[in-house]
């Protein structure tokens, strides 16, 4: 049975080392059976911590779907790979449609949170600015 997963993925911030990297997972995940969902490339960020003497990692985000025994075997052709810097792996739960209604309802109230709270804020500035 397939599941999905979540894959983040960090690669070096060197254009053409990135470039490489990428192509070895994609390539990679086709090899072992696994279908892409979705790909975000998330950008260059900092990394909290030095990783192979790597201050900087370019950040990409896979949804995957696939059997398990094909993600332990991943893991492993990862690790022996030197182009991820780091690489996590997550299984995503399926969640009912009644919680599916309550995150969105959540979401909902916190967007117009969000929005009430931005209308003060800038209506306080244009007062500011009348005096």
């Amino acid at each position: 049975m397939k599941g999905k997963y979540e894959f983040t993925v960090i690669y070096r911030e060197n254009d053409s080392e990135k470039k490489e990297g990428m192509d070895f997972v994609e390539k990679t995940l086709s090899q072992h059976g696994i279908n892409i969902i979705k790909k975000d490339e998330m950008g260059i960020r900092t990394l909290a911590y030095e990783i192979k003497k790597q201050n900087r990692g370019y950040y990409c985000f896979y949804l995957l779907e696939a059997e398990k025994s094909a993600m332990k075997d991943l893991s492993a052709s990862l690790y022996l790979s030197h182009l991820p810097l780091r690489f996590l792996f997550v299984e995503k739960e399926e969640v009912s449609a009644r919680a599916q209604e309550r995150l969105e309802k959540k979401e909902k109230k916190f967007k117009e949170y969000l929005q009430s709270k931005n209308k003060a804020a800038t209506q306080a500035v244009a007062q500011a600015e009348e005096e």
